[in-house]
């Protein structure tokens, strides 16, 4: 028998993994750095492999997992946008 505190932990990791990748998406047309854009594509596709992990797991117990937070989403979104406005020249 699975203990609900698994499922929980599987839903909280899935939707980490969700915001993380949205975080990715946002900064990455931005990468001027070809080496640091490789790193974070590579970054995303392990979470993307991690997210389909948890996904399976969640299915094998019914679950279909949750959505990141609507508040912490818009507060990254805004977080990401705003340090990555351009600077003032002296």
């Amino acid at each position: 028998m699975i203990n609900d505190d698994t499922i929980k932990l599987l839903k909280e990791c899935n939707a980490g993994v969700k915001t993380a990748i949205n975080s990715i998406d946002e900064v990455i047309d931005r990468v001027q750095n070809p080496q640091f854009k490789d790193y974070l594509q590579q970054i995303r596709h392990d979470h993307e492999v991690i997210g389909d992990k948890t996904h399976v797991r969640l299915n094998a117990y019914q679950d279909s997992g949750k959505e990141p937070n609507p508040m912490a989403r818009a507060m990254s979104w805004l977080k990401i946008n705003t340090k990555l406005l351009p600077q003032p020249k002296d």
